[in-house]
């Protein structure tokens, strides 16, 4: 979900499953990471600030890049949160679907190269025995 990425960037694991929380950073029942508006996995931060120090929340990975110019989406949602985005899971299953879809396409395309080749091994086989028949008496 995805800029979004997809199988192509390797962004998604084998399994096709993007997005999956692996350090129990997940939302309650879903064990899902959040996606930003950039299509980027978001990533668990604390919050430093004095009204809010040490309370953990979800942000875009691109905040602060290290540059002035990169900001990312300033994607934002307090880790623990009840109103879960339905925009999130929806990209989530997308990106599920594009990568599924995505090796499907590659296992046809080994296919079909491969069928290419039996016709081409076929038609020079055909071609030899008609010479070969039309040369014989």
């Amino acid at each position: 979900m995805s800029q979004v990425n997809s199988c192509c960037s390797c962004t998604c694991s084998d399994n096709g499953n993007r997005g999956l929380s692996s350090a129990g950073g997940g939302w309650k029942g879903l064990g899902v990471t959040p996606i930003c508006r950039c299509g980027d996995v978001a990533m668990i931060r604390t919050a430093r600030t004095t009204r809010n120090a040490g309370k953990k929340f979800w942000g875009c990975p691109n905040f602060k890049r290290g540059n002035q110019e990169s900001v990312g989406c300033n994607y934002f949602k307090w880790s623990g949160e009840d109103d879960i985005d339905q925009r999130d899971g929806v990209i989530l299953s997308q990106n599920r679907e594009i990568c599924s879809l995505e090796k499907s396409i590659k296992l046809y395309e080994k296919w079909v190269k491969c069928l290419i080749g039996v016709v081409g091994v076929v038609v020079v086989l055909n071609i030899i025995l008609v010479s070969v028949l039309l040369k014989s008496p």
